[in-house]
């Protein structure tokens, strides 16, 4: 014990007045710890804080003294219940992102909500859905839902109003969640009229369901996570595809088959799906590249010579979608593909007029 609190103390002693990022892991109560004691005299430097300690020792911190405390990320052992609410961090007035990594709710876990932009919530409980409506500063938001399933009936939601939120990121975890960001859209319990980012984590075996394109008028990025693990869920991904013309960043995470590229490729005469596609990025599944498949969507996509044109030459967003011509692929990141020493002409060729990340 001696050497810990040794060590500590050193290393209070030389960081001087300088920021301070901390992180408190047990599974039994550590509060009555001489380090522990310590760590809380220099709270009024901590920065960041991780913990994942029983509620005692949560509440036996200082909280008057978090002066420069931004991001908090709290989590909670194993067989630690709730007592009363953690008042620890009610001041905390420089807060910024905050994320409850355990089914700690909000109501049990108050906060200074006004100053909050980056929140992540893995309770989801009908207290948690109220206390949105107190962030009014928030950007970044990510839902995900209970691992029962949420415990209320979403169409009974109140309407909340997030005006400067520009990030969502909805993750579902059981069955009985699935499609739980389109019900939300669909309901109008969720009105969110900045929104530029959409990242959408699926279960792998439920068909994916998403919001209503008209909702998202706003949306540039558009992140996709195991909604083709099954062959036949490719046809309602490029659907939704179809309908939001204004993407300009697509992130696909697990599978993509021939199938999905296939869609996307550019064909004379056809409207093209996602016009103003700039930037593509593959993660998560060990597709060999390149192949045919793939160089042809990539062909379809980029620049034909040094004038522009070509099928798909165009250098200006697209803001109707019917029209077919896009603009060029500038970028597509394959970092996370398998790739083989086939067609490497073709692919030397595509990367003399588009960016492509990869590694061998």
């Amino acid at each position: 014990m001696r050497t810990i609190v040794t060590r500590v103390a050193l290393i209070l002693e030389r960081s001087m007045n300088m920021d301070l990022f901390v992180t408190l892991w047990s599974n039994i109560t550590i509060s009555d710890h001489p380090a522990f004691a310590l760590l809380d005299l220099s709270a009024r430097r901590w920065k960041r804080l991780a913990v994942c300690i029983p509620q005692s020792c949560l509440q036996a911190l200082s909280g008057t003294s978090f002066i420069r405390l931004q991001e908090l990320f709290v989590s909670r052992p194993n067989g630690d219940t709730v007592v009363a609410p953690v008042t620890t961090f009610r001041t905390a007035s420089s807060l910024r992102s905050v994320a409850m990594l355990s089914d700690q709710t909000s109501d049990s876990f108050p906060l200074p909500w006004s100053t909050i932009e980056t929140y992540v919530c893995c309770s989801f409980t009908r207290a948690d859905w109220d206390c949105l409506k107190n962030l009014t500063a928030l950007k970044t938001l990510q839902l995900r839902s209970r691992k029962q399933g949420t415990a209320y009936n979403l169409s009974e939601l109140p309407q909340i109003t997030l005006p400067t939120l520009t990030s969502l990121h909805v993750v579902e975890r059981c069955g009985l969640d699935a499609g739980i960001a389109a019900k939300l859209f669909k309901n109008s319990s969720l009105v969110l009229p900045s929104l530029s980012t959409l990242d959408i984590h699926f279960l792998r075996d439920s068909t994916p369901s998403f919001p209503p394109s008209h909702l998202l008028k706003s949306l540039t990025t558009l992140v996709i996570r195991d909604a083709m693990h099954r062959v036949a869920n490719t046809g309602p991904v490029l659907q939704f595809l179809e309908t939001v013309a204004h993407v300009k960043k697509l992130v696909i995470e697990g599978r993509c088959g021939n199938e999905f590229f296939q869609g996307l490729t550019v064909q004379p005469g056809k409207d093209a799906i996602l016009p103003n596609l700039r930037l593509l990025q593959l993660q998560g599944h060990l597709r060999h590249f390149p192949d045919p498949v793939l160089l042809d969507f990539l062909e379809s996509r980029c620049r034909k010579d040094s004038d522009g044109g070509g099928l798909g030459a165009a250098n200006e967003e697209i803001r109707d979608a019917s029209r077919c011509r896009p603009v060029f692929l500038e970028e597509i990141d394959l970092s996370e593909v398998q790739l083989v020493p086939q067609y490497i002409s073709r692919l030397d060729d595509l990367r003399q007029r588009m960016r492509i990340i990869y590694t061998w």
